[in-house]
């Protein structure tokens, strides 16, 4: 598959540091241990409910599951997984930012 890069002159082909700077999953964050467990805790009973809800379906439908899940577990990811770049100035601490 060749993938191209329209400059208006035409297309060009990207080199493999772009692809890899879009293609490459991004590493989790590193948390503090408290909020480690206490994200672990809460994916451990998502889990169990989401057990529970295979085998003992709700009776509002699978609609209703949808919403709950997805209400349980965004926060969770966004937690996790940072949706953008961290600049390198912005990594070390300030004074005000204890």
């Amino acid at each position: 598959m060749t993938v191209g890069i329209g400059t208006g002159g035409g297309l060009t082909t990207p080199s493999e540091e772009e692809l890899a700077e879009y293609e490459q999953e991004r590493p989790a964050r590193r948390l503090r241990p408290a909020l480690d467990l206490a994200i672990a805790v809460w994916c451990t009973i998502v889990s169990v409910g989401v057990l529970a809800q295979v085998f003992f379906p709700l009776p509002q439908g699978t609609q209703f599951y949808l919403v709950i899940f997805l209400a349980a577990v965004l926060p969770i990811t966004l937690l996790c997984y940072r949706g953008w770049k961290v600049p390198s100035s912005t990594t070390t601490r300030t004074r005000w930012s204890r």
